[in-house]
C-alpha cells in the first residue's frame, strides 16, 4: 500500500465515498491542496486532508473518509499510513500540534491508540459560505 497526494481527478471518486456513507461531499473550497490518498494495487482505500492554521503552530488532519468497498484491515492500514504522512509533513512544516475533529467511534479509538488525546467535547461546527 502506498500514500500519495490527491489529484483533481480523484475528487469525483472520493465524493462518491462520502455519498455512500450518507454524507454530502465536502465543498471544494473547504479542502486544502494537501490531500492524501492511500492506494492498494491502484485502488483508493482512504483519504484525508492536511490543513494549516495560519499564525499558529497547529495543523489539522481533516475530512477523513474511506472507500466503502475497503475492508477493515485495508482501511486501518490506509488511515495509519496517511496519519503518519500527515504527521511527518506537519513536523517538516514546523508545526507542534496536529489535531483532528472527529465524531466516529472507530476513528476515536484509532487516534487514541496512536497517542492522540481528546480535547473539546459536546459542540457543533457552524459554517457560512461567504459570497
Amino acid at each position: 500500500m502506498i500514500v500519495r497526494k490527491i489529484f483533481d481527478q480523484d475528487i469525483l471518486k472520493i465524493n462518491e465515498w462520502w455519498r455512500c456513507h450518507g454524507w454530502p461531499p465536502v465543498n471544494k473550497y473547504m479542502l486544502s491542496s494537501d490531500g492524501y490518498l492511500a492506494e492498494e494495487n491502484g485502488l483508493g482505500v482512504a483519504a484525508a486532508w492536511y490543513g494549516k492554521i495560519s499564525n499558529s503552530k497547529t495543523a489539522l488532519m481533516e475530512w477523513m473518509v474511506k472507500n466503502p468497498e475497503s475492508n477493515k484491515e485495508q482501511t486501518y492500514k490506509g488511515f495509519g499510513l496517511i496519519r503518519e504522512a500527515i504527521e511527518n509533513q506537519s513536523k517538516s512544516d514546523g508545526f507542534r500540534i496536529l489535531m483532528t475533529i472527529i465524531d466516529h467511534k472507530n476513528l476515536k479509538k484509532f487516534f487514541s491508540d496512536a497517542g492522540y488525546i481528546s480535547g473539546d467535547k459536546g459542540y457543533d461546527t457552524y459554517l457560512k459560505i461567504l459570497k
